[in-house]
C-alpha cells in the first residue's frame, strides 16, 4: 500500500543537474545500439560498409542516424568534463 504524499520521480524528473545529463547520455547510448542493430540487419557484409541487396536505403538512414548519435554522444561526453 502507498503512502500519502510519497511518490517517486521517473528518471527523466530531476533538478537538471548532473544526475540527468547521464541519463541522457545513456538513452543515447542505447538508441545509437538499436540503430547499430539496425545497420547490421540491412548491412551485406561484417564491416558494415555494404547493404544488402534492395535495402539501400535503410542502410543509408541507419548509418547516418548512428553517425548523428555518435557525435551527438560526445558532445554530451564533453559537456561532462
Amino acid at each position: 500500500m502507498k503512502k500519502a504524499g510519497t511518490t517517486k520521480k521517473a528518471a527523466w524528473e530531476g533538478d537538471g543537474k548532473e544526475t540527468n545529463r547521464m541519463t541522457d547520455l545513456e538513452m543515447l547510448r542505447q538508441i545509437y545500439d538499436e540503430t547499430m542493430d539496425n545497420v547490421f540487419a540491412v548491412s551485406g557484409n561484417w564491416k558494415l560498409t555494404v547493404p544488402k541487396k534492395g535495402m539501400e536505403k535503410e542502410f543509408q538512414k541507419y548509418q547516418e542516424r548512428a553517425h548523428m548519435l555518435e557525435r551527438i554522444i560526445t558532445e554530451e561526453k564533453n559537456k561532462m568534463k
